[in-house]
């Protein structure tokens, strides 16, 4: 059975919220200016994402209030991992609510989420293309750095 689009939607203001907690240890970490500056920007391109996605839930009846004081039904669980599978699990997961929001002819969910797939879909290319953040911003056992 598919899942609905509120709880696709939900898991989906949940991983952003998450993702926005990963941004910012990744802006206290960063190493030089080009690279701070394009964690800001996704930084605020989160921020609004998440904001798309309470109005999102909103066109479909969910409560803001209510979604911001309790807990997701599927949480989603990024803690210590890399922004860059975070970035992947967020595609993976606007992938579905693509699907689900087409299902249910949902046209303004459709957008919104093609859209916030879109600016995913940058940043996970900028960091594989980057080779920044692919794990946590800490020293992790067993993964050592290479300096040219």
């Amino acid at each position: 059975m598919a899942e609905s689009l509120i709880t696709l939607l939900s898991a989906a203001y949940t991983v952003e919220q998450k993702s926005l907690a990963a941004i910012k240890k990744h802006l206290i970490t960063a190493d030089n200016p080009d690279t701070e500056v394009r964690i800001r920007a996704h930084f605020v391109e989160t921020q609004w994402q998440i904001k798309l996605l309470k109005a999102c839930l909103e066109l479909l009846g969910i409560d803001r209030e209510a979604l911001d004081a309790k807990e997701c039904r599927r949480p989603a669980e990024t803690g210590g991992t890399g922004l860059l599978a975070i970035k992947r699990l967020e595609i993976d997961l606007y992938k579905k609510v693509i699907v689900e929001a087409r299902r249910q002819h949902a046209p303004e969910v459709l957008q919104a989420c093609r859209e916030i797939l879109e600016q995913e879909r940058a940043m996970a290319e900028w960091i594989e293309d980057n080779h920044f953040m692919a794990s946590p911003p800490f020293p992790v056992r067993g993964w050592t750095s290479v300096t040219a």
